[in-house]
């Protein structure tokens, strides 16, 4: 489609199919006390247009169980549940390691529900992703939704 492109940047249908590739703006809190972290609720089609884009551009985390993962893998994506289930949490070098992938790109999440702001695999990302200092491109990471 033409969603990813400016090829009708002149015509109307081009805003109209351009409206969904802007993330929506919100707020995580992860505790009392602490900032709030600034995440975009990404629309599918935002997503499909980072995931093809060249250069490698975007980044995504899978959330999700590794049956999920695997029966609806996205190319290129990262399981990271492996990570949010260690005991203790993700060590140095495993953060380091999430943080070298996911400096200076766009950084999408995937999860479960359909809310990604009430999904809490998705929230321990994004705390793993505030943890290990990541700054992303879009200079907060996107959340899925859908």
């Amino acid at each position: 489609m033409g969603a990813c492109s400016s090829a009708f940047a002149g015509d109307h249908r081009a805003k109209a199919l351009a409206a969904p590739l802007v993330p929506v703006p919100a707020e995580v809190v992860h505790g009392p006390g602490l900032a709030p972290q600034k995440v975009g609720l990404a629309s599918p089609s935002l997503a499909y247009c980072l995931l093809v884009a060249q250069g490698g551009a975007a980044f995504f985390i899978d959330s999700r169980h590794k049956d999920a993962f695997a029966r609806s893998h996205v190319f290129g994506a990262w399981s990271v549940r492996t990570l949010l289930d260690k005991p203790g949490g993700a060590d140095e070098s495993e953060l380091a390691s999430l943080k070298s992938r996911c400096d200076l790109r766009w950084v999408v999440v995937l999860g479960v529900d359909s809310n990604p702001l009430k999904d809490n695999w998705v929230l321990k990302v994004l705390s793993l992703l505030q943890q290990a200092g990541i700054r992303p491109t879009s200079q907060q990471p996107l959340l899925l939704r859908g």
